[in-house]
């Protein structure tokens, strides 16, 4: 119910600032309201805005991770996999790979855990850096 009353205040807004809903955060956390869901929608909304520059990509992957970190949260790794999906499509495959892995790192995500979707991200960011030991490292998680 929090991604969507989120969705519903991403749309409402003119401008791509946080701060107007950080109200709303706070609001549903204080009520123990699982916000994971509507973070990483807020954070997938920015990340689509394709005006930002590294810079600014950056800045807005810092300032989430920041949220999520106030508010006792951990980047989930379906969203952290988006993140480096979406730095792979600009080109910054080796901001991607790092992305994930301090990510993977931070959800105690061990080899056997790593889902196909990460996967498919993570060859496609080892093929584009002609990674040949990070695309054997995908082959044998598959």
């Amino acid at each position: 119910m929090f991604a969507l009353a989120i969705q519903a205040a991403i749309e409402s807004r003119t401008d791509n600032s946080i701060s107007t809903l950080l109200p709303l955060v706070s609001s549903a956390k204080a009520r123990n309201v699982d916000i994971s869901a509507g973070m990483a929608r807020l954070l997938m909304h920015q990340l689509e805005d394709h005006t930002l520059d590294y810079i600014d990509l950056h800045s807005v992957l810092k300032k989430n991770t920041l949220l999520f970190a106030d508010h006792g949260l951990t980047m989930p790794m379906g969203v952290a996999t988006k993140v480096a999906s979406v730095f792979s499509q600009r080109g910054l495959n080796r901001d991607a790979l790092a992305l994930w892995e301090y990510y993977a790192a931070c959800n105690n995500i061990t080899r056997s855990a790593v889902d196909l979707s990460s996967l498919n991200v993570l060859m496609r960011v080892n093929i584009a850096l002609e990674n040949v030991e990070g695309v054997q490292w995908v082959m044998d998680t598959l």
